[in-house]
């Protein structure tokens, strides 16, 4: 029998290429908490997008972003991080088109794509829903009151 398989087996380019870049990770508890309670929410069944946008103090673009699948839904840990895969791989070739989009505003982008369907969808059809999110956000983001409705839901 050959070695089972383990990520740890997966050489480190490709495990590394396939996921959201480190920079760009959404990982601190009070940013999520932040991103709950004060943040917006886009959808395009299946697939949520929550996020918070806050000017930023050094006046350049940052991006943070985070993938999730409710237990509720999906109550396999095997299911969960498949769909958290999934979104991953989706997400990652549009992460350059969105900064570059951003790149001028001189704020900071907390994002979550949350994945709340049941239905087995291709990452091709998942990338075409986070496309279509993305371009919700970017219209979100480019009107003159975004400043002003964050400050009213803080």
């Amino acid at each position: 029998m050959g070695k089972p398989y383990f990520r740890s087996n997966i050489p480190s380019t490709l495990a590394s290429s396939l996921g959201i870049p480190r920079k760009h990770r959404l990982k601190s508890r009070k940013s999520i908490q932040r991103l709950f309670s004060h943040g917006v929410r886009l959808k395009a069944y299946p697939v949520h997008l929550l996020f918070y946008l806050e000017p930023d103090a050094k006046g350049s673009a940052e991006l943070s972003i985070a993938c999730s699948a409710p237990r509720r839904i999906h109550r396999r840990a095997v299911m969960r991080n498949r769909w958290k895969r999934r979104l991953k791989e989706a997400i990652r070739p549009l992460i350059p088109d969105l900064l570059t989009s951003m790149d001028h505003s001189g704020h900071r982008l907390d994002m979550m794509l949350i994945y709340v369907g049941k239905d087995e969808l291709t990452p091709a059809e998942i990338q075409i829903k986070i496309k279509v999110l993305l371009d919700r956000l970017k219209e979100y983001t480019y009107s003159p009151d975004t400043d002003a409705q964050n400050q009213d839901l803080a």
